[in-house]
């Protein structure tokens, strides 16, 4: 979440920017979908709208994951994955982190087999805050695309860490991209985030959302901050600092942090 609020002009900008509409009536979709896929820079057929990344999460797994399938991912990770792994009756290959938080990508695309169906890879990755490389994440698409196999990379620390994958989405059909607007844009209370991939696939996630499932208000909180995106990367900046800043601390008094590319650190204590 973030965790300091908006400057106050920003803030009053917002509240301003808002209308009884926006609560009174349903939801109008297509204009933010216009500008959030001009923002992105990918055509606005290759985005779905989610409450959250949380639900694009969820719905890979509905439309993908059959009783039975592989699903490959590192442990520990964002906790939902092992949910939905439970939910939908999948086997999972867990790829545990070493000594020093290190998992390498030979090992990831080891772990890829005829019977996986999902590779799930949060980049940065939560608790851990460590990163796949852009080569190291597509050696791993290619791979599960041997097996037609699909990648999810969930990028919901994208600002704190501003490598993105966005751009291989447009070679590769079996990848998909999470995005939220809970962290460095501050939304994490209204719900807003997405699934970015090729139309193959974002047709297949289409078919099992909700008809109203982004709220008036998520929408155009979303708006302003796209508008104001100088918000988000401020705030990314100031947690980065914040982040230096605390592992130097912790190393002062004789601990041992691990590099983070998110926007917490872990420590040996």
């Amino acid at each position: 979440e973030r965790v300091s609020p908006f400057p106050e002009a920003e803030w009053q900008g917002l509240l301003q920017y808002l209308s009884f509409r926006d609560m009174g009536a349903y939801p109008r979709l297509e204009p933010f979908y216009h500008e959030l896929a001009a923002w992105l820079g990918v055509p606005r057929e290759w985005l779905l709208l989610t409450s959250g990344s949380e639900q694009g999460i969820r719905s890979v797994f509905e439309v993908y994951v059959r009783p039975g399938d592989i699903v490959v991912l590192p442990r520990p990770t964002f906790a939902m994955y092992q949910v939905y792994c439970n939910q939908f009756e999948a086997r999972t290959s867990e790829l545990l982190y070493g000594p020093a938080l290190e998992l390498p990508v030979e090992r990831v695309r080891d772990a890829i087999s005829p019977g996986t169906r999902l590779v799930a890879i949060p980049n940065p990755n939560s608790p851990t805050g460590t990163r796949f490389t852009q080569e190291e994440l597509r050696r791993v698409i290619e791979r599960a695309a041997d097996v037609n196999a699909l990648v999810l990379i969930d990028e919901a620390y994208y600002f704190f860490y501003p490598e993105s994958a966005l751009f291989l989405v447009k070679e590769y059909e079996n990848l998909v991209i999470t995005r939220t607007f809970s962290k460095a844009a501050g939304l994490a209370g209204v719900r807003l985030g997405c699934v970015i991939g090729q139309p193959s696939c974002i047709d297949y996630l289409r078919r099992v959302q909700p008809m109203e499932e982004i709220s008036g208000i998520a929408l155009r909180c979303g708006e302003y901050l796209l508008r104001h995106d100088y918000l988000i990367w401020d705030y990314a900046r100031q947690a980065n600092e914040g982040r230096a800043f605390l592992m130097e601390r912790l190393r002062a008094l004789g601990l041992q942090p691990f590099e983070s590319h998110g926007n917490f650190v872990v420590t040996r204590m």
